[in-house]
């Protein structure tokens, strides 16, 4: 949802150790969502998970299993199977009470625990998987001013929206996504920003897209209350970009968590040239990932030469640009995949 790029993306120091973070809490499945807080027992994928010998499970006490069997059977049908089954990082956002840039972090936290590596202090997330479930979720709970909420749907892999939770408790995804969520209906459209607009064009649909406290509280209540029978389906597009803009964009591009936070009290919107960068997150990725590959010292791939249509001429513009890194399933040069070591810094 909200990640394509217009032109190809359809799918679209100091060292520091790329392992859990000491003090992480991590809770299993059958706890209480925690806001910024890991669910699943699971080790980060990639990594061996902690059972006991020869990989059987640790004993659980029968005081345990009496209450996981209850929550198995009573537990209320807001928790769907597939946040079950797949690791999960939950978060919280309220506009009411401020609190962006402390959400921001707390994504971030979730963003590290499911990354691949990290490449010179940004998070590289692992390998796609798409038309599939990712193998862990970011959940965040989006508060409106009404004090409903709406539940987001995003992957690890990539942070695409997958879909959204309204107040009656029921799941809406993107048109052919509906089979990531158990249950959900998916919407007449796709995810991507071509789609949610008017302009055939995907980043023109992104110029002039409010953002801050007030325009994100309207969104969530617009989600939150979603009726397929009442909302209208611009209303519902408004909506969708000013989430993806303000979560997921916010991670991928430092401009775009600047511009949300600046504006957060006094609103403000997407102008042309940070739209246009916001669908070139895979160009700017796979230039930096080739880069890497060649020895950080050419910064010459097509991907490279594309980018100086919109300012980035060299590793260090691309660097300034991104925060988060896709690992994308396709970029000019392949093979980058092998100096990206699992579990480190490079």
């Amino acid at each position: 949802m909200g990640r394509r790029e217009e032109g190809g993306d359809l799918e679209e120091g100091q060292p520091e150790e790329c392992t859990r973070d000491g003090g992480r809490e991590v809770v299993m499945s059958g706890g209480r969502p925690h806001r910024g807080k890991l669910r699943e027992g699971d080790a980060r994928p990639g990594q061996p998970a902690q059972f006991g010998r020869d990989g059987d499970m640790p004993r659980i006490p029968k005081k345990i299993q009496v209450i996981v069997i209850w929550l198995l059977v009573f537990m209320p049908s807001t928790i769907t199977s597939q946040e079950w089954s797949n690791p999960a990082h939950y978060t919280e956002l309220d506009p009411r009470t401020g609190g962006y840039l402390s959400y921001s972090r707390d994504f971030d936290t979730g963003v590290d625990y499911f990354r691949r590596c990290r490449m010179m202090y940004h998070s590289v997330l692992d390998e796609q998987h798409l038309g599939e479930k990712p193998l862990a979720w970011h959940f965040t709970n989006l508060i409106g001013q009404s004090g409903d909420s709406t539940r987001l749907a995003f992957r690890s892999d990539n942070l695409y929206l997958v879909g959204f939770r309204n107040k009656q408790d029921k799941w809406y995804t993107f048109k052919d996504e509906d089979h990531l969520i158990p249950g959900s209906t998916p919407l007449g459209f796709r995810g991507n920003y071509a789609s949610l607009g008017p302009q055939e064009t995907g980043w023109k649909n992104l110029v002039g897209v409010q953002v801050g406290r007030k325009a994100l509280m309207e969104a969530a209540d617009i989600l939150s209350n979603y009726d397929p029978d009442v909302t209208k389906e611009e209303d519902l597009k408004v909506a969708l970009l000013r989430v993806l803009v303000m979560i997921p964009e916010a991670q991928r591009f430092f401009a775009v968590r600047k511009l949300v936070y600046n504006s957060w009290e006094n609103g403000g919107v997407i102008d042309e040239d940070t739209a246009k960068l916001v669908v070139n997150w895979r160009r700017v990725c796979c230039a930096l990932l080739i880069w890497n590959k060649t020895g950080r010292g050419r910064w010459d791939s097509e991907e490279a030469i594309e980018l100086r249509r919109i300012g980035v001429r060299d590793p260090t513009q691309a660097l300034n640009t991104v925060d988060t890194m896709l690992l994308p399933n396709r970029c000019s040069v392949m093979g980058y995949l092998e100096y990206l070591p699992r579990n480190t810094n490079i």
